[in-house]
């Protein structure tokens, strides 16, 4: 729970991806 949910946003965008490249690594 935030009072911003923009950083909400932010933050699972970037979890996700850190997810992705955990997953798929360049």
């Amino acid at each position: 729970m935030s009072r911003i949910p923009r950083l909400e946003m932010i933050i699972e965008v970037h979890f996700r991806r850190f997810r992705v490249i955990k997953i798929f690594p360049r």
